[in-house]
């Protein structure tokens, strides 16, 4: 079997299957049947995904990765984006022979890289399965399914979407052109297209039916040469044919004339009767089972399947499309437990409800007696407010009479506050008063010792003058 590509995005199975669960079941983080080895799987996940851990923050992150993807294209082509389906999942197929020939680790990064940089969408997660496929029914061989789950966005960078990009390519050429591309950067060889093989598209649903009744009739002609123990059927019909003629001419030359009697007791002719019986129904069946292996072989050939290796190879992809409905049955389970858990969660809710309403009822009895309290004693509270209206009265009359007071303080403060302004006025102008002076007398003494140093410097000899200098 060759390397294929397919992206079931039409099948009801797909549309029903939330992407979120999808990403569950591929990293294997929910039970699943199609689970039968125990080889290993190797996984890729985008930064946003490595944060995450379980379904319902899966479901949350695609739910705004869509919003984002809306965004995206409004913004790139300033139109609604008419995508239905923002994020997608591809799976691609390979034979054993492939498995053995390539790196898977090597592989994932090659694909990442092929849908980033070549077709220009997000990778979200590439999940390698080695775990998943079938024994063989004849041979009791292992029949492993390896294959790759791509998820990833169906919007490219530019916010166009990316199936119509390909299907504009001369009607889906660019998914086979996708499934060219990617058969020569893994080393593979692709599959054949339909166009190549003339085989008829099957409905998933009819192909389904079909290799179940198939599967069926050929478990039952199966059993029934297991019962006839034969291996070579031609080898034994052409020696049935023999004896079958012999015996006819024996038993005809036994009875045709006296003088041939052979001598044969009637136990032992009929023991051969017998015999015979049996090897003709032994021929028959033969025959049938012939003719329904001819039979089967013609419904195959239709089909374009040469022998049963080609079924066991188509039964792969039914065991692929078989793998939704099964997913979607463990999504229907969690649903289920978590409704579960919700009815729990109402049950608990309904019981404080009805103990919050037992509390209600409480305080509104307490509520009616305080009222028929308020009510006994409405004379003393109507008294006790018209003590308060006579006290307010007063505390009036006494804000007056303080208002007053402090504006009369207020006066005295603005007084005060003026004289100090006026000594302070007056000291200032004494103080300037006394530095004048003081200037003057400098001055004045400055200048009579100048005149006495004057003098001595002429030779006057002058009381008056010494003693004027000496006092300078």
């Amino acid at each position: 079997m060759s390397m294929s590509m397919h992206y079931h995005l039409e099948t009801e199975e797909y549309k029903e299957l939330p992407l979120w669960v999808r990403l569950a079941h591929d990293l294997r983080e929910i039970k699943t049947k199609n689970k039968i080895f125990e080889d290993k799987n190797l996984i890729y996940k985008c930064e946003e995904l490595l944060k995450l851990s379980n379904i319902s923050e899966y479901k949350d992150f695609f739910q705004n990765e869509n919003t984002s993807l809306n965004d995206l294209v409004f913004e790139k082509i300033k139109q609604k984006n008419q995508t239905k389906l923002n994020v997608i999942e591809g799976v691609l197929s390979i034979s054993r022979e492939d498995f053995e020939k390539i790196n898977i680790e090597e592989s994932i990064e090659k694909l990442k890289e092929y849908y980033e940089k070549n077709q220009n969408v997000k990778i979200y997660s590439i999940a390698f399965h080695a775990d998943e496929g079938h024994i063989d029914e004849l041979t009791q061989e292992q029949k492993h399914n390896y294959h790759f789950h791509i998820i990833h966005s169906n919007i490219t960078h530019e916010g166009r979407c990316w199936t119509k990009q390909k299907y504009k390519q001369s009607k889906n050429k660019g998914l086979s052109c996708v499934q060219s591309e990617l058969a020569l950067i893994l080393g593979l060889e692709r599959g054949e297209s339909k166009e190549i093989t003339q085989r008829d598209h099957i409905n998933y649903k009819e192909y389904k039916e079909m290799k179940k009744q198939e599967k069926l009739e050929l478990k039952k002609q199966i059993e029934k040469v297991k019962k006839l123990d034969i291996k070579d059927t031609t080898k034994y019909i052409e020696s049935l044919k023999s004896w079958d003629i012999g015996f006819e001419k024996y038993k005809k030359h036994i009875f045709s004339t006296p003088e041939d009697y052979v001598k044969i007791s009637k136990k032992d002719f009929e023991n051969l009767q017998i015999f015979h019986m049996k090897m003709s129904q032994t021929y028959q069946e033969i025959q049938e089972y012939n003719q329904v292996v001819k039979l089967f072989q013609v419904k195959l050939k239709k089909f374009g399947i040469e022998d049963i290796k080609d079924i066991q190879d188509h039964n792969l992809n039914v065991e692929e499309m078989e793998k939704d409905f099964e997913i979607i049955m463990n999504y229907k389970e969690q649903l289920d437990q978590d409704i579960k858990t919700n009815e729990e969660k109402l049950k608990n809710i309904n019981i404080a409800y009805e103990n919050l309403l037992k509390e209600v009822d409480f305080y509104e009895k307490v509520r009616k007696y305080n009222t028929d309290l308020i009510d006994k004693n409405e004379e003393y509270v109507q008294e006790k407010k018209n003590i308060l209206s006579e006290l307010d009265k007063k505390i009036e009359k006494m804000s007056n009479q303080s208002k007053k007071v402090e504006n009369n303080l207020i006066a005295l403060a603005n007084t005060h506050e003026k004289a100090t302004l006026t000594i302070k006025n007056i000291l200032e102008e004494e103080r300037q008063k006394q530095i004048n002076c003081e200037k003057m007398a400098s001055t004045e003494r400055m200048k009579i010792h100048k005149q006495a140093v004057q003098a001595e410097e002429e030779g006057k000899n002058d009381p008056e003058i010494s003693l004027n200098k000496k006092w300078c």
